[in-house]
């Protein structure tokens, strides 16, 4: 247990820190092996901030210029970064499983361990080879106890876009339930601008599609809820953009014809917030669903406003 403590404690020095005890390591006597024995299991922190891009795209970004490298080029590479930044933790065993499934296990196993490096060298190009990597850790399984299991070291020195991206989603919905609704829209820009794409882009795997139909349900629930924010505040203009981008992942949601008709009609669009719907009860019809209740009253008051007199610019 003070071994364990010991470790949680170093992983929060920096560089700096670490160095110093480096120079303490090098000492005799009781504490100068105690301190060797941590520098020897444990990596120094890194100096830089890494950023692991995966939603629209699989990209690395140190200190905020993009990474690139001959390591980049390869496939597997970039599918066990996604794959490490998509479980959180995992098993050297999980990952073989799903990047090499049709190897026999001695060759996978052999891909994986060059895969690994390569990753390795990719994130921290300053680690020495007989240092453990600080970013990527790599512990015992109890039962086993071989140091199978693996996961990002994420925090202060490496980053995820996912993760950030579902921190501010979640902190939107708690300013929500605050009624902090400023701090809510915020919180919603954030987490938009985050949210470039589909989890790896093109590149997506098989393996990744329970991750993917999370992260895009908080996508479209953050741009309907920024737009319904932004709509009542008198913004016409985001709250299109924010429908547009919604029914171009999800073509059938009623919520974001909605939200694109009430903003048609807040510019006195009148026919075009006609279409909208008109484009919305065709597309129901077609997966044969009624629509909800509240599409019903604003096709009825859509109706009603288009059968009164022209507005002067109206199309």
């Amino acid at each position: 247990a003070l071994c364990l403590a010991a470790g949680i404690w170093l992983e929060q020095l920096d560089a700096v820190g670490y160095r110093h005890l480096r120079r303490v390591a090098a000492s005799s006597g009781t504490v100068g092996r105690a301190a060797k024995r941590l520098t020897s299991e444990l990596a120094p922190p890194p100096a830089t901030v890494t950023t692991i891009r995966l939603l629209g795209g699989l990209r690395v970004e140190r200190e905020g210029v993009q990474v690139v490298g001959p390591e980049w080029n390869r496939a597997r590479v970039r599918q066990l970064k996604l794959f490490l930044a998509t479980r959180g933790e995992t098993t050297r065993e999980d990952a073989i499983r799903a990047l090499w499934p049709d190897l026999d296990i001695e060759p996978a196993q052999n891909n994986f361990r060059v895969t690994l490096s390569y990753l390795q060298r990719l994130l921290e190009p300053g680690r020495s080879r007989n240092e453990p990597s600080y970013l990527l850790h790599q512990t015992a399984n109890v039962l086993h106890q071989t140091a199978n299991v693996l996961r990002l070291n994420t925090g202060t020195h490496l980053r995820l876009d996912t993760e950030l991206f579902s921190a501010a989603v979640a902190g939107a919905a708690e300013a929500v339930r605050l009624g902090h609704l400023r701090e809510a829209l915020k919180l919603h820009r954030e987490a938009l601008d985050l949210y470039r794409g589909d989890l790896g882009g093109a590149e997506q795997p098989d393996w990744a599609t329970g991750a993917q139909t999370r992260l895009r349900s908080q996508f479209l629930a953050v741009a309907l809820r920024a737009g319904e924010l932004l709509l009542a505040e008198g913004d016409t203009d985001d709250p299109l953009g924010l429908a547009g981008r919604v029914l171009d992942v999800e073509p059938w949601s009623e919520r974001a014809h909605r939200l694109q008709a009430s903003a048609h009609l807040a510019r006195g669009e009148r026919a075009a917030a006609r279409r909208t719907l008109d484009l919305c009860l065709a597309r129901l019809d077609d997966l044969d669903v009624a629509p909800e209740p509240e599409t019903t009253r604003l096709d009825r008051l859509t109706r009603l406003i288009a059968s009164a007199a022209p507005v002067v610019g109206d199309p």
